[in-house]
């Protein structure tokens, strides 16, 4: 899996998604977690989940 950040977008396998790549880690697997802002929510695009419920 290819994660990168380009100005205010991850980009993840090809993917664009709006947010950032943060500093807290998943439980599951270790890799940082990505910020969502569209969805206001967390998720690890290893792990391919998100870390909170999604309403």
């Amino acid at each position: 899996m290819q994660i990168r950040e380009e100005e205010d977008w991850i980009v993840i396998d090809g993917v664009k998604v709006e947010g950032h790549i943060t500093d807290e880690c998943c439980s599951s697997c270790g890799h940082h977690l990505v910020y969502h802002e569209t969805d206001d929510l967390y998720f690890c695009a290893f792990c391919n989940r998100w870390t909170e419920d999604v309403r």
